[in-house]
């Protein structure tokens, strides 16, 4: 599927649509089909997508953690 959506909520929103869709039983045979592999493919785009930013998280976390040069702890205002 070459169609990924722009953003996540648009990804899951797809994927609530076809999981309806699915749960409604009114499809035929070869559309649930169609809308299985379609699921398949979203749910590991938004997999990726969260991996990625829960790096992306980690980097900014950890970079918040390390000093930076030239300053030292006392230099740096109390957390909580």
């Amino acid at each position: 599927m070459n169609d990924r959506p722009d953003s996540f909520q648009d990804a899951m929103d797809r994927l609530e649509t076809i999981v309806a869709r699915l749960e409604s039983g009114d499809a035929d045979l070869d559309a649930m089909a169609t809308d299985v592999a379609a699921a398949s493919e979203l749910i590991r785009s938004l997999r990726e997508r969260i991996t990625a930013t829960e790096m992306q998280l980690e980097e900014l976390l950890g970079a918040l953690d390390t000093p930076t040069a030239g300053t030292s702890d006392e230099d740096r205002p109390p957390v909580g």
